[in-house]
């Protein structure tokens, strides 16, 4: 009986002890996605599911055929507002989620346990419904169109037998009812900022969105005014001639039409879905605390001061290194706001024994593309080629074993900036527009891949990229410097064209 109770406690000791290495946070991987989640496996597994039949709706909504970006959208679900706030410490506390397209991270954020007016679901849709009219669709939608799909879009519903779209959310509908409308002119001209006028424009947005898709022709219509809008015409001229009628006569429609209680799409859903394969992964305990501070590395945009004290909070969390999880995310911050030498001295073994692991050699490219950059600003120019020599080594490695990894390629052609376009020049480009082509609703690269198109006398390939920031409705000061390089290619285009006629 002493045996057996020993050897009980044992198995026990064990079970323990493996189970204390398993942290808080699931890593669930498909075909489109990785999710990140303290909720139950079976419950990540059912999101990351919707999230793939949602990918597939939006297919089937827009008819487009494209391969699906080997760059995959990452998710991170929040179980509340305390998670939330630490990765976006800033955020007014009436935010759910957001989508944030960055260089090193395209991701979405939503908080999935807080029902704060929106369904937590509507939230997630909403988002993806943005990443996806980016990724495939990166052309010059109005703002009202781009906010008024992603509603549209995120009120799905899976059943049994088939999907429903296009139900009227609880957090809109009060603001179509209340008969205080913005003028169908302002909504045509872009994103109000007053709080009440944002809630009218996205309810508003939601009624036109699902008139286009319930009304027979309207979809052509609205098609011809955003190729008027393309092509350079004012809002109000490019709606008159794509549909026909004035805005005012629009808004009447509508009002008309929401009158009518516009009823739900519904759609057969097919009778047999494939399943995809999902791969889970419980993170290790360092995640708990690290996983929200790691996006915000990643995201980078902060102020010196912000930067320091997330360096420093992350120093104290890692302290020593004891998995990989903990070891990356402290050389990641090491590499890009504190000691490129600690980041080395932490990545350097860990390469040695992880010589396929991607995000190894890309820090350390990292880290030496920094030093070239400090190096630049003191005007060293032989230690900031050097330093880019070795930053291109480690990336020209990192592509080596993937060559659609979106950070390697655009920070390799980095390594370029200011270097003339002889034959490595023309090669940095092309990895900059393959980064684009994967990845084009980063800014900070369509804007790098503008300026090098311009510069390589090829402004007519420029314009296209710096229209879709241009008239993006999230665009802010990225909007306007686009507007201002838009009018530098369209005035480049137009002096080479006497030339080649």
């Amino acid at each position: 009986m002493r045996l057996w109770l020993c050897c009980f406690a044992l198995v026990v000791g064990l079970s323990l002890d493996a189970h204390a290495q398993s942290g808080r946070w699931i890593r669930a991987e498909s075909p489109g996605f990785v999710v990140y989640s303290t909720s139950s496996e079976e419950r990540v597994r059912g999101i990351v599911n919707d999230l793939e039949a949602f990918d597939a709706l939006l297919r089937r909504l827009t008819g487009t055929t494209e391969a699906r970006s080997p760059t995959k959208l990452e998710i991170y679900l929040f179980n509340g507002p305390g998670q939330y706030q630490e990765a976006f410490p800033g955020d007014s506390s009436m935010v759910r989620g957001r989508y944030s397209a960055r260089p090193d991270i395209i991701a979405a954020y939503a908080i999935y346990r807080d029902r704060y007016g929106l369904d937590a679901q509507e939230i997630l849709f909403h988002e993806y419904a943005h990443h996806f009219m980016y990724q495939h669709f990166a052309n010059a939608y109005p703002a009202w169109y781009v906010e008024g799909f992603a509603e549209f879009a995120a009120a799905t519903d899976f059943e049994d037998d088939r999907i429903v779209l296009g139900r009227v959310s609880d957090a809109r509908s009060g603001w179509l009812f209340s008969g205080s409308w913005l003028p169908m002119a302002d909504l045509i001209t872009g994103m109000p900022r007053d709080a009440d006028e944002i809630a009218r424009f996205y309810a508003q947005s939601w009624l036109f969105t699902h008139y286009l898709f319930n009304t027979e022709g309207a979809l052509a219509k609205f098609r011809a005014y955003v190729r008027e809008l393309r092509l350079g015409a004012a809002p109000d001229a490019a709606f008159r001639a794509g549909f026909g009628v004035s805005p005012a006569e629009m808004q009447s429609t509508l009002q008309t039409y929401l009158q009518r209680n516009p009823t739900a799409l519904a759609l057969t859903r097919p009778a047999a879905v494939e399943r995809q394969a999902i791969e889970i992964t419980r993170l290790p305990p360092s995640a708990d605390e690290l996983l929200p501070l790691t996006t915000r590395v990643r995201r980078g945009w902060m102020s010196d001061e912000a930067e320091g004290e997330l360096l420093a909070r992350i120093r104290r969390i890692v302290g020593e290194p004891a998995d990989s999880f903990a070891l990356l995310a402290l050389a990641e911050a090491e590499a890009r706001y504190g000691d490129v030498a600690a980041a080395r001295s932490l990545l350097a073994p860990y390469i040695e024994a992880n010589p396929q692991h991607v995000q190894g050699q890309y820090l350390m490219g990292v880290s030496y593309a920094r030093e070239a950059d400090a190096a630049e600003e003191r005007g060293d120019t032989e230690a900031r080629d050097a330093a880019r020599a070795q930053a291109r080594r480690h990336f020209s490695r990192a592509f080596r074993l993937d060559g659609n990894h979106v950070p390697t390629l655009f920070r390799y052609a980095r390594t370029y900036a200011g270097a003339p376009m002889d034959e490595s020049g023309e090669n940095a480009l092309n990895a900059l527009l393959l980064a684009r082509q994967l990845a084009p609703q980063v800014s900070d690269i369509t804007f790098m891949a503008a300026d090098w198109l311009l510069a390589a006398n090829r402004p007519s390939e420029a314009i296209p990229m710096l229209r879709v920031i241009a008239f993006n409705p999230h665009g802010g000061e990225a909007a306007d410097r686009a507007k201002e390089k838009l009018r530098e290619a369209e005035a480049a285009l137009a002096q080479a064209a006497p030339a080649t006629q």
